[in-house]
């Protein structure tokens, strides 16, 4: 299972966890999926990411622990045609800017049942953090220096040095390949450079003991480095230690 598969996967599951424990009866309701829009990304990297999610979704579905299906986007056809036969002004001017989802979905996804055992036993498996123990937190590079945001607060880093480190990092970002192994074959097709990196035969060569995205210093929680490979990840859940560290390297 790839870093992108799992970290979909966590994100269904902690909703999925919470919807039962919340007394959401499936069994009787059919219960509307509410997929996750990030008004900071594009139209395509949204949907991007709802089929990413709707993928997880579906595997849970082949394993038995979920039962569900799909319609047509009728919200979306249902306010256009109302908006055309009334006029915009009868909705409001916003419905289509604040609610993208419901705007841009092609479908519905419906969850109609749930096998709790199944799910429990899937999640437990396959390590899929579906209580969201983790804390949530992003990561910006905003003029070489890393920003993390987690539990409503903003921590500023020590600037990145220039180099092949900031390279990369900067590349993956304007690519948006979060969650998903980059290779230096990735690297040097983006760039148009067949001899970029040349002289580097691993990837861990680059991300020595003193990066901070290497194992066990302050912004390794978004990086997973092999010698072939490397995954940035946008959305990592962070222990309390991790967080501890993040706080104890900010710039005050």
């Amino acid at each position: 299972m790839n870093e992108n598969a799992r970290f979909w996967l966590d994100v269904v599951a902690t909703k999925l966890y919470r919807d039962i424990h919340s007394g959401m009866d499936f069994e009787h309701n059919e219960h509307r999926w509410i997929f996750d829009w990030d008004d900071s990304l594009n139209t395509d990297e949204n949907l991007a990411n709802v089929a990413a999610e709707d993928k997880a979704l579906m595997a849970l579905k082949q394993v038995g622990a979920i039962k569900s299906g799909s319609k047509p986007n009728y919200f979306r056809d249902q306010q256009l045609e109302a908006m055309e036969n009334l006029g915009r002004g009868a909705w409001g001017d916003k419905w289509d800017k604040t609610d993208q989802a419901h705007r841009e979905y092609d479908y519905i996804r419906f969850i109609d049942d749930v096998d709790y055992d199944k799910f429990i036993g899937f999640c437990e498996e396959h390590g899929i953090n579906y209580k969201g123990d983790g804390i949530p937190a992003t990561l910006e590079i905003v003029n070489q220096t890393p920003i993390v945001r987690a539990k409503g607060k903003t921590y500023t880093l020590k600037t990145l040095s220039t180099g092949s480190t900031l390279d990369i990092i900067e590349l993956i970002y304007a690519k948006r390949h979060f969650n998903e192994p980059t290779t230096f074959d990735d690297l040097r097709r983006w760039l148009n450079k067949p001899d970029a990196f040349s002289e580097r035969k691993q990837l861990t060569q680059i991300y020595r003991n003193d990066s901070p995205f290497h194992s066990g210093n302050v912004l390794s929680p978004f990086a997973d480095i092999t010698a072939k490979t490397f995954t940035l990840k946008n959305r990592p859940q962070l222990t309390l230690k991790q967080l501890a560290t993040i706080q104890e390297n900010s710039i005050k």
